[in-house]
């Protein structure tokens, strides 16, 4: 067993009386292996008497044995083409194939509710029925289609709008019965399709299972895949897809090229690892992403985040740090905030350059010397909190040592008085480390 991708390409023989365009081997099982491949298929056995099984090269299908799909194979786009040989005993129902959308095949027996269904019959007859759901059919279609050899290609073709279903003699590669309708299927269907036996009581062999994706997206009458192996369109990003159908939705800046190619080629970023060009997360919404207005997500220059570990205090708790508003210079909106300290105690916030860990009074000194205190003190409400509005324009936040200018990182945190804490009577916060941006 083994599965091509939709970037291979294969030139195949046309096994209708109609030339077909170019196909590109998506997915084929010739079933040589000893057991069925799970990755490919679940076997589902609808009657206690059923089996589905490998010998010799190909599938035994014995008394409604079904074969499905796997859900991570699901079928290329909504145009492609599913052939089948198999052969039988004679007055046995051959095979059915049903591609659908819904993920459960359940019941005795049971037929998803929402595809597509072609079937061809020992005694002649070959059909394309609706399976209902988001499937739209104007009338089951079923053609007479005579003497069947023993052994066929059963030839099943969809493109989202039309359907067709034909038997194929082997041995002259003519089609003997065809039938075709037109239909719909809901966006993203059909996913995962179905191969069985119908009838109890009978075998069935399946030879060869081929899937061909002849996706066309830019309708130039050659698959996609085959435009991508020879060179004739661009598949940057890989997906399968011309990157000229792509553009329309993976293009944000509308420049010609996708945007995932461009992170790979450096020529556009994405500080924030979002899979969205910066640029134009900025044009979408500058008022909430780039609130400074200087070209730049604030999100990959303004950053607050917690460090360090705070020891427990009177109140009960742990104190902690944080900050409200964005650490602009420009915009000096930035608000720090206590938590968890004693209540109507006297306490500061304190900043400087470097991280520290090192036991003081009754807690932790989270920020190395030399520290830099904003007065006057506060005190702490009912709470136990405390808040701080930082003026950025002024002392000791403007010049000389203490001066914080954009794209430094400062270290913060709040000093309080416990005097029934321990020994000591004063406790600290946890560390708060902040990068400043324009």
């Amino acid at each position: 067993m083994y599965i091509q991708t939709v970037s291979t390409l294969l030139s195949v023989i046309s096994f209708v009386s109609a030339p077909l365009q170019a196909q590109s081997l998506w997915l084929e099982d010739r079933f040589e292996a000893p057991q069925v491949d799970p990755n490919l298929w679940n076997v589902v056995l609808p009657s206690s008497t059923s089996q589905v099984y490998p010998s010799s090269g190909e599938l035994v299908l014995v008394d409604r044995g079904w074969l499905a799909s796997t859900p991570q194979v699901g079928l290329p786009g909504t145009h492609f083409r599913i052939e089948a040989d198999c052969r039988t005993v004679q007055d046995s129902d051959i095979l059915t194939v049903v591609v659908y959308s819904d993920a459960q095949v359940g019941g005795a027996f049971d037929t998803p509710t929402d595809g597509l269904e072609c079937q061809i019959w020992w005694n002649g007859s070959l059909g394309i029925n609706t399976l209902g759901g988001s499937v739209s059919v104007p009338a089951p279609v079923s053609t007479n289609i005579g003497p069947i050899p023993d052994h066929i290609l059963f030839h099943v073709e969809i493109d989202g709008t039309l359907a067709r279903a034909s038997v194929i003699a082997p041995d002259t590669m003519e089609t003997i019965g065809e039938v075709s309708t037109e239909f719909s299927l809901a966006p993203g269907a059909p996913q995962r399709f179905i191969i069985f036996n119908r009838e109890m009581g009978q075998t069935a062999y399946l030879d060869r299972v081929s899937i061909f994706d002849l996706s066309d997206c830019n309708q130039n009458g050659v698959p996609d895949a085959d435009d991508i192996a020879s060179g004739t369109a661009q598949d940057c990003n890989t997906n399968g897809i011309p990157d000229s159908c792509d553009l329309a939705t993976l293009d944000c800046d509308q420049n010609g090229l996708i945007d995932s190619c461009e992170f790979a080629a450096g020529t556009a970023t994405d500080c924030d690892a979002n899979g969205l060009i910066d640029t134009c997360e900025i044009a979408d919404d500058p008022a909430t992403v780039d609130r400074n207005g200087n070209g730049v997500l604030d999100a990959c220059e303004c950053a607050v985040e917690n460090y360090c570990v705070a020891q427990g205090n009177s109140s009960g708790q742990v104190a902690t740090i944080s900050a409200s508003g964005l650490p602009s210079l420009g915009l000096n909106e930035l608000v720090l905030h206590a938590q968890g300290a004693p209540a109507q105690k006297f306490g500061m916030f304190l900043y400087g350059r470097q991280e520290n860990f090192v036991f003081s009074g009754d807690g932790a000194l989270c920020v190395k010397p030399p520290l830099f205190r904003l007065y006057p003190l506060l005190v702490t409400d009912g709470g136990g909190a405390a808040s701080r509005a930082l003026d950025l324009g002024g002392a000791p936040f403007s010049s000389g040592p203490g001066q914080v200018q954009a794209g430094e990182t400062w270290r913060f945190q709040f000093w309080f008085r416990d005097p029934a804490g321990g020994f000591a009577g004063f406790n600290f916060s946890d560390g708060l480390a902040v990068t400043f941006c324009p």
